[in-house]
C-alpha cells in the first residue's frame, strides 16, 4: 500500500516506476503486509535506475529501503497527542523566514496554512503581545537559549483563548537561524486560575470584594503616586431586627439586594466591599467633597427605597462614616477604623444619615461604651447582686500588674461579659 493506506499495483511500486520513467524517486513510502502470519512494516523506498553505457532505457533499478516503521508509529501518536492534548509544534528559520506548523498549531490558530513571514506571524495576535515574541524569539536565536510564554488572543468569534509558546533554538545549526517549541492550549487553565482569584478575593454571598481584598486594594492606593482617597464605611439600619423576625434566609437576601443597589449607587466610581455581617465598604478614587457628598447621598437613597423579599415590604436605611486620606490616616486599618468610628456616632445620632470623620468622635465613642459597661454594674448594686465594695476590689485587682484579676467572681465576670461592645472588636 502507499503512504496513505492505499492499495499499490505492482506498476505504481517505485522500483517499477524508476525503471519504467528512467528517473530517481526518492524516499517514497510503502507498506509491507505479509500475509501469512499478519506482520506488517513500513518502508522508506529510494529507486535509482541504472543505465548501461550508450543505452536511453535502464536497464535495472537499485532500491534502497530504510525500515520507518517506528517513526511512522510515533508520528502518529504525537499527531494523536496533539489532538488530545490541544497542543502543536511550530518551526521558524530565521534565513529565509519560513514557518513551519503541525497540523495541531494549524488547528489551534484556525488556520490553513503557515504564515509565509514573522510579520504574518505577529499579525495573529493583539498588537501588545506582538513586540513581546518577536523580542523573545529573537532572544532566545542570538543567546541560543530556550524560552516560555504565555500570550493571549482572540479568535474568529472574539473569545479569549491562552497559549503557552515554547521554543528552543536548535544548537546545531552554524548559522543559529532555526527555532522550533511547541504551541499549548491554556485557557482552560486561566479560566480556573481567574476563576479561583475570583472566589479568594470575593465575597460569596454578595459577589463584592472581601475584606481581604478591599484592604489590599486600599493599601496599594495608599502607597501609590495618588493616594488622596475617601473611604465610606456603611452599616445597615434596622437590619438585625429583619434577620431575627424573619431568619437567615430572609437576611441573606435583604444583604444581596443591599449589595446590588450599591453597585448602582457607585455608578463605577468606587470599589464596594463587604466587610462581613451587615458592613460594606466603599472606597472612592479621589477625595472631592462634591463628589463624595453625592455618591453618599445617593447611597442614602438607594438604601431607603423599599425592598421586596417573599412578599414583604422590608424598609430599612444605612447609616454612613467617611474617612478621607491623607487627612485622616496614611495606613489602610488606621483609615477604616476611623471611617467606622464616624459611622457609629452618624448610627448613634439616628439612622439615614452620614458624617466625616472627626478626632473628638473617639472621646464620644469611649465615653458611651463606658457607660454601657458602668449601667448593667451599677442595677446589680441597685439590686444587691453585688457590693460596691466587692466592685472597688476588682477594680483595683484588674489594674495592670495585680495578679489578684483572675480571681474576680463568676457574678463579676458575668456582668463585664455581658456589655462587651461589638465595636470594640479589633481590626
Amino acid at each position: 500500500m502507499d503512504g496513505n493506506g492505499k492499495p499499490l499495483l505492482l506498476e505504481d511500486f517505485p522500483a517499477t516506476r524508476a525503471l519504467r520513467e528512467g528517473r530517481p524517486l526518492h524516499q517514497q513510502t510503502l507498506g509491507i503486509f505479509r500475509v501469512r502470519d499478519g506482520h506488517f512494516r513500513w518502508l522508506e523506498v529510494t529507486a535509482i535506475p541504472h543505465f548501461n553505457e550508450g543505452e536511453a532505457k535502464p536497464a535495472q533499478v537499485l532500491s534502497i529501503l530504510r525500515d520507518i516503521t517506528d517513526e511512522r508509529r510515533d508520528r502518529s501518536l504525537w499527531e494523536r497527542l496533539q489532538t488530545l492534548a490541544d497542543t502543536g509544534v511550530w518551526e521558524w528559520n530565521r534565513s529565509n523566514g519560513q514557518f513551519y506548523f503541525s497540523p495541531g498549531t494549524l488547528r489551534l490558530l484556525a488556520l490553513e496554512a503557515a504564515p509565509k513571514s514573522l510579520s504574518a506571524c505577529l499579525r495573529l495576535f493583539p498588537a501588545h503581545e506582538t513586540q513581546r515574541i518577536a523580542c523573545t524569539i529573537e532572544q532566545a536565536l542570538n543567546r541560543q537559549e530556550s524560552f516560555v510564554l504565555e500570550v493571549q488572543r482572540f479568535n474568529l468569534d472574539g473569545e479569549e483563548q491562552w497559549l503557552r509558546l515554547r521554543g528552543e533554538p536548535d544548537r546545531v545549526d552554524p548559522f543559529a537561524s532555526r527555532i522550533s517549541g511547541t504551541l499549548e492550549n491554556i485557557s482552560h487553565e486561566k479560566r480556573v486560575e481567574k476563576r479561583l482569584r475570583h472566589q479568594v478575593r470575593t465575597d460569596p454571598l454578595t459577589g463584592l470584594l472581601n475584606r481581604d481584598a478591599i484592604i489590599a486594594e486600599l493599601e496599594a492606593r495608599l502607597n501609590s503616586d495618588t493616594p488622596e482617597l475617601a473611604l465610606l464605611y456603611i452599616d445597615l439600619d434596622r437590619f438585625k431586627q429583619v434577620n431575627d423576625t424573619f431568619g437567615h434566609g430572609f437576611g441573606d437576601q435583604l444583604l444581596q439586594q443591599s449589595a446590588n443597589r450599591l453597585l448602582i449607587a457607585a455608578a463605577g466610581h468606587a470599589r464596594c466591599a463587604r466587610l462581613g455581617g451587615d458592613e460594606f465598604l466603599l472606597l472612592c478614587p479621589n477625595s472631592d467633597q462634591a463628589q463624595l457628598v453625592h455618591l453618599t447621598e445617593r447611597v442614602l437613597v438607594e438604601m431607603a427605597a423599599v425592598f421586596q423579599i417573599e412578599g414583604q415590604c422590608i424598609n430599612i436605611s444605612a447609616s454612613i462614616g467617611i474617612a478621607r486620606a491623607p487627612q485622616d490616616g496614611h495606613e489602610a486599618i488606621v483609615l477604616m477604623q476611623h471611617a467606622d468610628t464616624a459611622m457609629y456616632e452618624s448610627k448613634r445620632r439616628g439612622s439615614n444619615r452620614w458624617l466625616y470623620y472627626h478626632p473628638a468622635f473617639e472621646r464620644l465613642r469611649r465615653q458611651q461604651q463606658r457607660l454601657q459597661t458602668d449601667m448593667p454594674i451599677r442595677r446589680a448594686i441597685d439590686n444587691g447582686e453585688i457590693s460596691a465594695a466587692a466592685m472597688r476590689q476588682q477594680q483595683s485587682a484588674a489594674w495592670p500588674g495585680s495578679t489578684s484579676a483572675m480571681a474576680a467572681p463568676g457574678k463579676w465576670r458575668s456582668l463585664t461579659r455581658s456589655v462587651s461592645s461589638p465595636c470594640s472588636a479589633q481590626w
